[in-house]
């Protein structure tokens, strides 16, 4: 009987924990993701060193009302715009072509989503419909009330 309670417990703090973070999905889950369920895609560009990144992270994506919409919404995808890995984003391969060229090198998938090529101002939003157009795109920190505004359906 205990080992039950002890069972149930854990399953229900695991659901618990579940709800309090976004569930981020990789671009590589993306296809599978879409074909079991087609949904908008939330696409949040990040560096390492960007300090609004960061904050952002810490506030406006622990909101709950934020993790909520986004969980139940969205395909939720977080991205460094500094990644050495090929993606593949709607059956086309992308490339950081700037690795050993640039101190900040540029993933092509960044460049195409913000529509830049030389500098892209972080953190960046990109919200994309089901059929992988771009619905908006914004490059600036957000608050948990104005992230909440705009993904809010």
């Amino acid at each position: 009987m205990k080992i039950i309670n002890f069972v149930c417990f854990f399953l229900f703090s695991l659901s618990l924990f579940s709800q309090n973070e976004i569930n981020w999905i990789s671009f590589k889950d993306l296809n599978e993701s879409q074909e079991y369920e087609s949904r908008a895609m939330f696409v949040y560009i990040y560096a390492d060193w960007c300090v609004y990144c960061k904050k952002m992270e810490k506030v406006s994506f622990k909101d709950k009302s934020n993790v909520n919409l986004l969980n139940n919404n969205y395909y939720a995808l977080k991205f460094n715009l500094e990644t050495e890995s090929d993606i593949i984003f709607n059956d086309k391969i992308y490339k950081n072509q700037e690795l050993k060229t640039h101190r900040q090198p540029k993933h092509e998938l960044a460049k195409f989503l913000t529509r830049k090529q030389n500098q892209i101002p972080l953190p960046v939003i990109v919200i994309i419909d089901k059929h992988y157009n771009n619905l908006r795109k914004l490059h600036t920190y957000l608050s948990p009330k104005q992230l909440f505004l705009i993904i809010n359906p």
